[in-house]
């Protein structure tokens, strides 16, 4: 049995803004803000379920702070604001369904300590931020998982997009569709990826 994973495209919402001089960095007007300093985008997600485990479709989702940047670099120059806003904080999910339904999940309210580690994933401090540098490694059904309060196993089909919001000023990450029976993946990266249309970590928003 073959299995084909076709990427599902929305368009990403224009946010207005204004290109600094050279460095494709954006500035914004003093308007409506928000609790986040930077977005990604992800196309498809899928967590498929199989009655064999090995060929059931899961996803790998990887977050990033990457306000660290190396010593003299000079990167900050692309970065716009780069790491003067926020370097650290949490993140959330915004997950939605081909049927329309939304799930939220938060890094600071929908995690809790399993055997000293914060769960579901692996990387976050124990408060669900992430540092300069940190690495947040997680499969979307976990992520399910602890929206709806049940067992991962017990979480049902999935197959949509979703938007991931950071406190941090500095956001990149990836995503792989699998399928571990067949050794079959689909990577990408969170759009836009770095330097993609002139956007370093993440499209800026405007914050309150």
């Amino acid at each position: 049995m073959f299995f084909i994973l076709l990427p599902v495209l929305s368009p990403i919402g224009w946010i207005a803004a204004q290109d600094n001089i050279s460095t494709g960095a954006v500035t914004y007007s003093e308007e409506d803000g928000t609790d986040y300093y930077r977005a990604v985008f992800a196309h498809y997600l899928a967590v498929i379920p199989n009655e064999d485990p090995g060929m059931s479709v899961n996803c790998a989702i990887s977050i990033s702070n990457v306000c660290a940047i190396p010593d003299s670099s000079k990167l900050d120059t692309y970065m716009g604001s780069g790491v003067t806003r926020a370097s650290s904080g949490g993140f959330a999910i915004v997950l939605y369904d081909r049927d329309g339904t939304v799930y939220n999940f938060s890094s600071r309210g929908d995690t809790f300590l399993l055997d000293g580690e914060l769960w579901p994933g692996a990387g976050l401090n124990t408060d669900g931020i992430l540092d300069p540098g940190q690495t947040y490694t997680v499969n979307l059904q976990e992520i399910l998982a602890a929206i709806q309060g049940v067992e991962p196993d017990e979480v049902e089909e999935f197959v949509g997009y979703g938007w991931i919001l950071s406190e941090f000023d500095c956001l990149a990450g990836t995503y792989s569709n699998t399928i571990y029976g067949l050794g079959f993946t689909q990577a990408f990266e969170l759009k836009p990826a770095m330097g993609q249309g002139y956007q370093f970590g993440g499209l800026m928003l405007p914050v309150d």
